[in-house]
Formats: structure tokens, C-alpha cells, sequence
């Protein structure tokens, strides 16, 4: 999740496209996603100038694979 991410949020809170648990809902993530194996962080490339990475050793293939899902299913994701 990026800056631009964040705004769009706000903005369709604001204009009334979204209601407030919805908005919450969408920024839940913000600054990470916890899932038990892995915590992605959605903040990095606004903080860093570099989006995630997975560090795989360690991981299962399958734990690996739920990671590549979760960071493209917020990519398509539609904010509003």
C-alpha cells in the first residue's frame, strides 16, 4: 500500500463511497499484513523507495506461494 493507496481511501471516504468501517477495513493492512509465517509489509516502498521482497528460506513453497497471493490480490485490488 502506497501513499496514492492511502489517498484514494480517504478520498472515497470523504466523498461518501465508502463508509467508515469500510475505510477502515481497507487500511487494516497499513503498515503490514500478518500472516502467522510472514508479516508483508505494504509500507515499504513509501518508507523505503523499494516494495517488498520475499525472503524465502525457510518457507515452505506454499507459504511462499500465499505470500505472492496476497501482494498480488492488493495490486488488483480496487480501492473503492
Amino acid at each position: 500500500m502506497n501513499i496514492e493507496m492511502v489517498s484514494k481511501i480517504l478520498e472515497a471516504y470523504r466523498d461518501g463511497k465508502l463508509t467508515l468501517e469500510q475505510a477502515v477495513d481497507k487500511l487494516k493492512i497499513f503498515p503490514y499484513e500478518d500472516l502467522n509465517f510472514a508479516k508483508i509489509d505494504h509500507h515499504r516502498a513509501t518508507r523505503q523507495g523499494f516494495p517488498q521482497v520475499i525472503y524465502c528460506e525457510g518457507k515452505t513453497v506454499e507459504q511462499v506461494v500465499a505470500i505472492m497471493q496476497r501482494l498480488a490480490a492488493l495490486d488488483r485490488k480496487s480501492v473503492v
